[in-house]
């Protein structure tokens, strides 16, 4: 492919309601890093392919439109008032949370479980019927699925199989108050942010710098990718909720 001449990238940009940053580097190629502003100022650090892409947003904007925190560190779960939607980045003993409200992020925790397997579990089964499902009010309850990865029948076949258990009791629970729920693979979510990393410790960075891009606030990585797990599926519904308008 012929590389783009300076007036066919920048009416691309412009086609995105993008322009170059005066400090950007030049572009070089589609890959190459480029600094450019969207229409409200903000400055996004980026490249052309991340641009293309159909669901490039940029993220500052996306994250001052989906904020309901009335501060930086919320304290309490406020009372409900609208479509509530909480993401879990679901493991046994660091457990994020975050609920979007009217496609609102409105609070985040984290919840942290100690003892052996068993004991971790029913802990956080009791949080799910205890606490979460029927004082939180969820409409909607969005976690991650788990995927083994090539690690065989050793340590990582043990850690797959509690995985796997969490993930059925988290169903069961949503279950059993009548509450909708999904799951969704990691690398699935991912995508919807642009986040790739050449492994985990990579993935995990990138979504914390994501958060601090979109919602201005540094957290540890299981509170970082539960907003983003959650944000996923304010997404996806979202979008059911515009198709239901024609």
């Amino acid at each position: 492919m012929a590389r783009l001449s300076k007036a066919q990238f920048l009416e691309e940009l412009e086609n995105k309601n993008l322009t170059l940053d005066t400090q950007s580097e030049e572009y070089k190629n589609i890959s190459s890093p480029i600094l450019v502003n969207c229409k409200e100022g903000h400055r996004i650090e980026t490249n052309l392919k991340t641009i293309r892409r159909t669901n490039f947003r940029c993220p500052v904007c996306e994250g001052e439109s989906s904020t309901g925190l009335s501060t930086p560190n919320p304290q309490s779960v406020p009372p409900k008032k609208g479509y509530r939607i909480i993401g879990i980045d679901n493991a046994t003993q660091s457990f994020g949370l975050s609920i979007f409200e009217s496609g609102k992020l409105i609070y985040y925790t984290l919840l942290t479980f100690s003892g052996d397997t068993t004991a971790r579990l029913n802990a956080i089964r009791d949080a799910m019927e205890n606490m979460i499902i029927p004082v939180w009010e969820p409409d909607f309850v969005q976690f991650e699925d788990v995927q083994l990865q090539g690690q065989g029948f050793g340590k990582g076949f043990k850690t797959y199989e509690v995985l796997v258990k969490l993930v059925g009791l988290l169903e069961m629970s949503c279950a059993r108050f009548g509450i909708r729920y999904s799951k969704v693979r990691s690398n699935i979510w991912r995508s919807n942010f642009l986040i790739n990393g050449k492994g985990r410790t990579e993935e995990k960075k990138k979504s914390i710098a994501k958060v601090k891009e979109m919602y201005g606030v540094t957290l540890n990585d299981d509170i970082a990718e539960a907003i983003l797990i959650g944000k996923y599926r304010v997404t996806l519904h979202e979008k059911s909720e515009r198709k239901d308008l024609f």
